[in-house]
């Protein structure tokens, strides 16, 4: 646990850091949940580095991370930027609970599993094939731990 805390600790990324918020997921933290990633494809960044899309090179299905931080000014403005990303996934959630987080919804859209969380003014999405829905929960809790709060 405490050489978890440490990787926690080095591995902190700022808010507006664009490419480097692909970090709260590794393609290394994919295949350690059971979801086999091979690589992280050059990510796309949009709103002057508040976005970044991530994609993941996987054999099982499409992988995706997306990291909206900040997603507003306020943590009420994000909320309404998490309600829109749940929204544009067109997929059928319900409510999660997880450590960290002030809102969490896991779901299904098509082949995908998907899980849209907002702690503060940060939202992140995860998408991983539908057979990998289990590690959502763990993938999510290691990606908003770490993003600095």
């Amino acid at each position: 646990m405490l050489a978890f805390m440490l990787l926690l600790a080095d591995s902190v990324i700022a808010p507006g850091s664009g490419a480097a918020m692909c970090n709260a997921l590794a393609p290394a933290d994919f295949v350690h949940a059971g979801v086999p990633v091979t690589k992280l494809n050059p990510p796309h960044v949009d709103d002057d580095g508040a976005s970044v899309y991530c994609d993941y090179g996987s054999t099982a299905g499409k992988v995706e991370m997306d990291v909206f931080y900040p997603a507003a000014p306020s943590p009420a403005d994000a909320a309404k930027v998490e309600a829109v990303t749940i929204r544009e996934t067109q997929g059928k959630y319900e409510p999660a609970k997880i450590a960290g987080a002030d809102d969490a919804q896991i779901g299904t859209a098509g082949a995908s599993a998907l899980f849209v969380c907002r702690r503060g003014t940060a939202v992140v999405m995860i998408s991983v094939p539908a057979a990998a829905h289990a590690q959502l929960y763990g993938l999510a809790r290691m990606a908003l731990a770490r993003l600095t709060p």
